[in-house]
């Protein structure tokens, strides 16, 4: 039998993900001067933004590889590190949404937590093909 590729997967990683990684990819920008403020005798919080940059990095990899398992039909066994860093991704997008201003901002940054447990749920019921 052969079965369709779930194309609005594409769709929905795009909407939940993107403004997300859009604010990510501005602090990847902004690394290394997040590195040298860290080590420097400059007051602030930028170890804690450049942990959030560096678990959100992790956690969009590992969402990224998960969306590749669902998307080709493969059953997604996921290893410790996959584990963690869809958590360490997960700790980051919370956290950028409590510090957020309001509500539909907070929600922007909230919204890959749930993309990333959908597409869980979709690669843990994948019972089709075997385990890689």
């Amino acid at each position: 039998m052969i079965r369709a590729k779930p194309w609005w997967l594409i769709v929905e990683f795009a909407v939940l993900f993107g403004p997300a990684i859009g604010v990510l990819l501005q602090g990847l920008i902004f690394a290394p001067v997040m590195l040298i403020a860290v080590w420097g005798r400059s007051g602030g919080d930028w170890g804690v933004a450049l942990a959030m940059v560096v678990a959100g990095v992790w956690g969009v990899v590992c969402a990224c590889g998960l969306l590749r398992r669902v998307f080709f039909g493969r059953r997604w066994s996921g290893s410790v590190l996959q584990y963690v860093g869809l958590g360490l991704g997960a700790v980051a997008a919370l956290a950028a949404a409590a510090q957020a201003p309001s509500g539909p901002v907070a929600v922007l940054f909230a919204a890959p937590v749930l993309g990333a447990a959908h597409l869980l749920l979709l690669a843990r019921r994948a019972h089709e093909a075997p385990v890689e």
